[in-house]
């Protein structure tokens, strides 16, 4: 097939041929079938275009009759194939009104077996191309209205006309307590909203009980969000009017940790989640932040990225680093992990918040991880077989302090700050130490600036004790040796 078409460089030409003009070519004749006779399914449009197709219009030594290699099974032919499309297809049309006799924009009219549907336009009417020659549940419906249904037997070619009447539905409402799943104890403040209608959320009060209404005579989706719990979701809620429905609800708690496994070869959330787990902890491992509504329920979140090559760039501009940013913003607690992260790729929202400076990609010389001295880390000092030796060269930033140091070049590769929320960052794997039998442990060191009476300072996983004193009104969390990682008991 050659057809004239434009150039990318401008102008004409008329030396596009193959398949590569045939493909669009044809693509453009569905569209327009799908246009004329929106019924058709895929099949039934494949059949009408090779049907319609004009045979033997090449070579006779290529062109044989029917199919063929080499021109296929034919050229082409809209207009034919228009007509042999309306004359296999058909359908339903009309109106959808209110009880008044005003029309309804935006109802929904589906086809039920054929899993087909439309919405009026603003003018209440329809078109919904349907399978001919059988019946056809036919089903209109729209928010605050009485569902109605019709059956009708669609004949080839034609399209029958249907005239819904929806009459305005009476409330219904869904009522219960809210509770932990785990505890029994109510939930007060958990929001329970009805997504894609107008209702307002409503929240549970102290004992847990919650009552929200609607139209009834229909079914809706139900959410339940409350904040330290997975939030769940029910699909086609039933509505009664005039009635209340008891719904009870458990909530499951959120784990405590959420670890961010992004990592391709990951080797580090086996080990930490298994430290959770001794000291009482619920980690979560996940591939995927973008299922939480919100972060807010987890105590802290950590995040592998792992080391190159086998590492993950995070976006700049993707949902992950938004998200994470917003839970430091909440005062969260937030590890990260990643060989390239902080010298070599691109800033993200979350980098300021480490208060990092990355001095260099730094060069293949980490075998070895010495803890600081004057911070909890102090006389640790671990071998280092990770993935990479290979690690960016760090150090901090103003009142942030260095926790882990490469010994061999004397460059930072863990740094900790706190200012409401609480970050710990480093250049190498967690699981590339060499922590002997012991399991590795990921603890959260912190301090807090108070006035008054001291407040509770950091949250600390690992194996610890905390002695909290009064010096100069900062209150200074001391945690048994352990800052970023160690060796468990």
């Amino acid at each position: 097939m050659k057809i004239t078409t434009t150039t990318s460089g401008g102008g004409y030409t008329s030396t596009f041929n193959g398949t590569s003009s045939a493909c669009p070519a044809a693509a453009g004749v569905l569209a327009m079938l799908w246009s004329a006779a929106p019924s058709l399914s895929n099949e039934e449009a494949w059949e009408v275009l090779e049907f319609s197709a004009e045979d033997q219009v090449g070579p006779p030594s290529e062109d044989s009759p029917g199919w063929d290699p080499y021109f296929g099974s034919g050229r082409v032919n809209l207009a034919e194939a228009i007509r042999e499309a309306q004359s296999r297809s058909g359908g339903v049309q009309g109106g959808v009104l209110d009880e008044f006799g005003d029309p309804i924009e935006g109802a929904l009219v589906e086809g039920i077996e054929a899993g087909r549907s439309t919405l009026t336009n603003n003018r209440g009417a329809f078109s919904l191309g349907l399978p001919p020659e059988e019946t056809h549940t036919v089903r209109a419906s729209h928010y605050g209205l009485r569902t109605e249904e019709a059956q009708v037997y669609v004949n080839q070619g034609e399209f029958e006309n249907v005239l819904f009447r929806l009459s305005y539905a009476e409330d219904g409402s869904m009522a219960g307590q809210i509770t932990d799943s785990d505890t029994a104890d109510p939930i007060e403040g958990a929001e329970v909203r009805l997504p894609g209608t107008p209702v307002e959320p409503v929240f549970s009060d102290e004992m847990g009980r919650y009552s929200i209404a609607a139209p009834g005579g229909a079914a809706y989706a139900m959410q339940v969000v409350a904040l330290g719990y997975e939030a769940v979701s029910f699909q086609d809620v039933d509505f009664i009017e005039e009635m209340e429905t008891e719904m009870n609800i458990g909530l499951e708690p959120f784990p405590e940790v959420l670890i961010l496994d992004l990592d391709p070869t990951p080797i580090s959330s086996p080990l930490q989640r298994r430290y959770m787990a001794l000291r009482g902890k619920d980690a979560l491992v996940t591939t995927d932040i973008g299922q939480f509504e919100s972060l807010a329920g987890f105590e802290v979140i950590m995040v592998n990225l792992g080391m190159s090559p086998n590492n993950v760039v995070l976006d700049p501009d993707g949902a992950e680093a938004a998200a994470l940013a917003g839970y430091l913003e909440g005062g969260g607690v937030l590890y990260v992990e990643g060989g390239d992260f902080w010298a070599f790729d691109p800033e993200t929202p979350i980098h300021p918040y480490f208060r990092i400076a990355g001095i260099s990609d730094g060069d293949a010389d980490l075998f070895q991880v010495d803890g600081v001295a004057g911070t909890p880390t102090r006389g640790r000092s671990y071998s280092y077989s990770g993935e990479n030796s290979f690690v960016d060269d760090i150090a901090p930033l103003g009142s942030a302090v260095s926790i882990w140091e490469n010994p061999y070049d004397g460059w930072s590769c863990g740094v900790y700050y706190h200012d409401g929320y609480r970050t710990i960052g480093t250049s190498f794997e967690s699981g590339g130490l060499d922590v002997g039998s012991s399991a590795v442990k990921v603890a959260v060191m912190g301090s807090h600036a108070g006035t008054g009476r001291a407040r509770e300072g950091a949250r600390v996983l690992g194996k610890h004790t905390e002695r909290l004193r009064r010096r100069d009104q900062i209150q200074v969390v001391e945690i048994a040796r352990d800052a970023s990682l160690a060796e468990a008991g």
